[in-house]
């Protein structure tokens, strides 16, 4: 018998994990409705743009958000005969869900003050492909690219 993995409940407003998973990252001291603020807010926010179709549903803009930014590989940190190696990996689904949602949070915390403002920017352009969490997704991906020739130390 296999433990269940600890699954987010959807979030109040929309029903999706990966809002609720995205709130519970912004949340700061355990302060969770001004988390839920922050985030329903930059969504608001988003939707109200130009740049998002009208008839596209919230769930589908985050879904696109999301398949811009999760980096598909990384690199892993592996020891062999006293030796360091950067190991390419293929990202796991929910670790490269939450690894999108922490770039996202800190390119909208680095933006500075009015954290829902900085939020909705960054989601923006995110769905626009542009963006510093598109751009750490890339150099992610182009790391694991570069040390690719490691990727045999990978398999155990």
């Amino acid at each position: 018998m296999s433990k269940a993995k600890n699954k987010t409940k959807t979030d109040i407003k929309y029903g999706d994990y990966t809002i609720q998973r995205m709130i519970n990252s912004i949340m700061w001291d355990g302060n969770k409705t001004m988390a839920e603020r922050i985030v329903y807010t930059a969504i608001e926010l988003l939707m109200q743009d130009e740049a998002v179709p009208k008839d596209m549903m919230v769930n589908e803009v985050i879904r696109t958000i999301m398949t811009k930014t999760k980096p598909s590989t990384e690199v892993v940190s592996r020891r062999v005969r006293g030796a360091s190696y950067a190991v390419p990996m293929e990202t796991k689904s929910r670790r490269a869900e939450m690894l999108a949602i922490r770039a996202l949070r800190t390119s909208a915390r680095a933006r500075g003050r009015g954290m829902a403002k900085a939020l909705a920017r960054e989601l923006l352009e995110a769905f626009q492909g542009t963006g510093s969490a598109v751009k750490q997704k890339q150099n992610t991906e182009s790391m694991a690219k570069a040390n690719r020739a490691f990727a045999h130390l990978g398999a155990r």
